[in-house]
């Protein structure tokens, strides 16, 4: 397995971003401050701390401000979860968050007790089986059902070449990528895979730039973009995409406030999709500072 998957793409996103202004990086910081509770939390868009948001918060501060004394109150707040998570995805927003704050330096209580995924292989999404396997990584143990969760991932293939399925019958952006992660990760990703899911996810991007979840909406997303290019990233494929295009549409997700909306339907913003609008846009700069060697 791929031991720096997670470190790996924390690094593309935050050397893409370096290179852009300072002032595009302060007004982003402070609208992700500005998210954070007096437990050291960050909150959604209803309600307060909660650990999936403050995964992402943290995600985006390690990328654009990891000096910020937010982290250290991020660390309180995760020293104060001391009961069992309740599904494969806290079990992740956990130990990720453990995995950022001791990167910055923070000394965080141990998780390895309380996240250990129990996930039905037999009937589990490629989401859910992905992030077990990464829960794992981050324990620093070998996934104990890994050849089973391959089998599994390998049902969901799509004759149109991602993988999942909708209610319409079709393969989905984000299961697609969650898929190739799981399979790059178990050392499973073939040649034909790339191909196949190049070619799907180019069927994916619209006029608009954005990729949509799937083929049976016509209005793209932010998160389908997002791990669009986390998976193109992954295959060597980012030129198979209009990356100009890409840029144009994150832009325009852009808020005042400094947050990203979701969608041109989307009116708040919130941490998680900031954090995939400044992914999407460090994965594009990465790629045309250190691959392209220039800029467009």
């Amino acid at each position: 397995m791929r031991a720096d998957y997670l470190a790996g793409l924390d690094g593309m996103i935050a050397s893409g971003l370096s290179g852009l202004g300072r002032a595009f990086r302060r007004a982003r910081a402070q609208y992700v401050r500005s998210r954070q509770a007096d437990d050291g939390g960050f909150c959604g868009r209803v309600g307060g701390s909660d650990i999936y948001y403050t995964d992402f918060a943290l995600r985006a501060l390690l990328a654009i401000d990891p000096d910020s004394d937010a982290l250290e109150r991020a660390a309180r707040y995760l020293e104060s979860l001391t009961g069992p998570p309740r599904n494969t995805v806290e079990c992740f927003s956990r130990l990720n968050s453990a995995r950022i704050l001791r990167a910055v330096g923070f000394e965080v209580p141990d998780q390895a007790s309380r996240c250990r995924p129990d996930i039905d292989i037999r009937h589990a999404g490629t989401y859910d089986l992905f992030l077990a396997v990464l829960c794992y990584h981050m324990l620093g143990e070998p996934f104990p059902a890994a050849e089973q969760a391959v089998r599994r991932v390998r049902s969901c293939e799509n004759p149109q070449g991602g993988f999942g399925q909708t209610p319409e019958g079709g393969c989905q952006t984000s299961a697609t990528a969650a898929a190739v992660g799981l399979l790059a990760m178990t050392g499973e990703l073939t040649t034909r895979d790339a191909g196949r899911v190049s070619d799907f996810l180019r069927t994916m991007q619209t006029a608009a730039g954005g990729f949509v979840a799937h083929a049976a909406i016509s209005e793209p997303d932010l998160l389908s973009t997002f791990t669009a290019l986390v998976t193109l990233s992954t295959l060597d494929g980012m030129d198979e995409a209009n990356l100009p295009a890409i840029g144009r549409f994150v832009r325009s997700m852009a808020a005042p406030d400094g947050g990203f909306h979701a969608s041109r339907y989307d009116t708040e913003t919130d941490v998680e999709y900031t954090y995939y609008g400044l992914g999407t846009t460090g994965l594009l700069n990465q790629f045309v500072m250190h691959v392209r060697g220039g800029a467009d």
